[in-house]
């Protein structure tokens, strides 16, 4: 900052200051310089204006972005470019890169029976039981309607993904709190691996899209993984 002012006699910037109440807020600081006539600075002039809305509106924008609107989960943009990124990094590392492909058993029929608004409160507590069964490092999207997507990094295996899917199927068995009333719901779950079932983002979300509907067709309320059948025929 004084090394513009220095330089060019001005600077401007954003800042955080304290207000009297001693709360921190953001701050756009403009600070100019007045010289007398032998061009010596004898005074510095500041000009300051609160941030704070325009900060919180570029915030929410991002969010709306990047996130889902009902249950605040990473969006179907961010999970791409999250899993993208982690198929890179176990390449170049020789690390493996789990994904689960979750849905909901008949979340139509509680829409049906219940109403939009109670499944609406049944996805969000949906999204934070999964967060609950998962590490910080790992990534939970809302891929659309009664649809999941959990990204396990970091070098885990099938071993790792079936920890969590175990997880998430005991987690379901509690009551979700819908009003008045409690309700359980079931999922059911494929697993993907790369590099051992794919090794790009849309072929890692397919086969575990395909191993779910196995796990559905068995009986729901489990999980799969994914299994390559032609390559044993």
């Amino acid at each position: 900052m004084w090394k513009s002012i220095n330089d060019t006699g001005i600077w401007q910037g954003e800042i955080w200051n304290r207000r009297k109440s001693g709360d921190i807020y953001p701050e756009w600081l403009s600070i100019g310089t007045v010289k007398n006539s032998q061009n010596e600075i004898i005074n510095y002039i500041a000009v300051f204006s609160d941030i704070t809305k325009r900060k919180e509106d570029e915030a929410h924008i991002e969010h709306l972005a990047h996130y889902d609107s009902l249950t605040h989960l990473p969006n179907r943009a961010l999970f791409a470019d999250r899993l993208k990124h982690a198929l890179v990094a176990g390449t170049r590392y020789k690390k493996k890169t789990a994904l689960l492909f979750l849905n909901l058993d008949k979340f139509k029929a509680v829409n049906d029976t219940m109403g939009h608004l109670a499944g609406d409160m049944l996805l969000q507590s949906v999204a934070d039981r999964l967060k609950s069964c998962v590490r910080e490092s790992d990534t939970i999207c809302r891929q659309g309607g009664d649809e999941f997507l959990i990204l396990l990094p970091d070098g885990s295996d099938e071993e790792d993904a079936e920890k969590v899917a175990n997880k998430i199927i005991s987690a379901m068995q509690e009551p979700h709190h819908i009003g008045d009333k409690e309700l359980v719901i079931t999922c059911s779950i494929g697993i993907s691996v790369c590099p051992d079932d794919a090794t790009d983002d849309e072929m890692m979300i397919r086969h575990a899209d395909d191993a779910m509907y196995i796990a559905k067709a068995g009986g729901r309320n489990n999980y799969k993984l994914f299994v390559d059948t032609s390559r044993e025929a």
